[in-house]
């Protein structure tokens, strides 16, 4: 008989082997679990056996102590007072057996949340789901966003250090979706008859439904004509600001191989050339499996005006990028 010893719950808590011929090898299995304030990291295991009631040396069995589930998101949310974003939460089951886990937010006083998303997991398996989460509109500056996950185990949390600014002016919601935007999810065929002459856009008078596309092609994409196109962004300040603002935007999907190089202009002037990040490929078909980026470049203050600014975004080279939203912020 073999029994494993330890403070952990073993379930059988021995086991019997009858008939044992010499030099046979016979396997058990026992299902090990650990209390709800154990340690994680390595821990040891002692296996007794004793043949015909006498006991043998015993051995010890190596264990790793994890979580139920493992609950991340990005190192460090990047939210908009008084707006909706959606933060993406990776849930990794653990457990030995199918398990539901509810999964939300933990937000400050002031703050939304989401309403607990009940996911099914297999074992071993990895999911990943979109939390919005609003702060409050007087947020601004470093914040805490704490994510849980709760099944029949004790609760799982992950606390996460968040920075929140201040909006001057945004179009579209950053919920991982291109649902506000001319042509989608996937008419960017369409682009050169819908927009000949390319995006131009007023913010707080311009819909973005039928006046922004949600595609911006590049130079190497035959289908929009093979050239530069540019995006014209019109924002009313009411003042002239007295310090530095922050053009942003949110990238459902960017070309997967060409991602467009872009320079971004302010008044007449170049503020800065970029590059965006290699996507996915897929989101301008409206496919899942996208990579979205953020896109962030700083508009100087000598720049800025009161009154009527205009933002443009030109393609200079490679393929396309997909909006996910875009506006003008104050950063902390």
């Amino acid at each position: 008989m073999t029994s494993l010893v330890d403070p952990r719950s073993t379930d059988p808590g021995s086991a019997e082997f009858s008939g044992l011929r010499p030099g046979e090898i016979l396997t058990r299995s026992f299902r090990v679990t650990a209390k709800d304030d154990a340690s994680l990291g390595e821990a040891m295991l002692t296996a007794h056996a004793r043949v015909a009631g006498k006991p043998v040396a015993s051995a010890e069995v190596p264990l790793t102590i994890v979580k139920p589930v493992e609950i991340t998101g990005p190192a460090s949310p990047d939210l908009v007072a008084g707006r909706p974003t959606a933060v993406a939460v990776k849930v990794t089951s653990n457990l030995a057996d199918t398990s539901t886990t509810k999964v939300q937010a933990v937000v400050a006083s002031g703050w939304t949340g989401n309403q607990p998303d009940l996911i099914t997991l297999n074992p071993g398996e990895t999911k990943t789901v979109k939390i919005p989460i609003t702060p409050a509109k007087d947020a601004f500056g470093n914040a805490t966003v704490t994510l849980a996950a709760k099944g029949e185990f004790p609760t799982v949390s992950s606390t996460l250090p968040a920075v929140v600014s201040k909006p001057v002016t945004m179009v579209g919601e950053a919920d991982l979706s291109t649902h506000e935007f001319a042509l989608n999810p996937d008419r960017n065929n369409d682009y050169p008859s819908v927009f000949p002459n390319d995006v131009t856009f007023t913010a707080g008078k311009s819909d973005p439904a039928t006046n922004w596309s949600y595609v911006q092609p590049g130079p190497a994409d035959a289908w929009a004509g093979s050239k530069q196109h540019t995006f014209r962004l019109t924002f009313n300040l009411g003042h002239a600001p007295s310090s530095d603002l922050t053009f942003t935007a949110w990238l459902y999907d960017t070309h997967d191989a060409l991602p467009p190089a872009l320079t971004i202009g302010l008044n007449g002037a170049t503020v800065r050339n970029v590059q965006t990040a290699p996507g996915a490929g897929r989101g301008h078909r409206g496919a899942d499996g996208i990579k979205p980026s953020t896109l962030n470049v700083t508009l100087p203050v000598a720049t800025l005006k009161s009154g009527d600014n205009t933002l443009t975004v030109t393609t200079t080279s490679g393929s396309w990028m997909v909006y996910d939203a875009f506006g003008i912020r104050q950063l902390p």
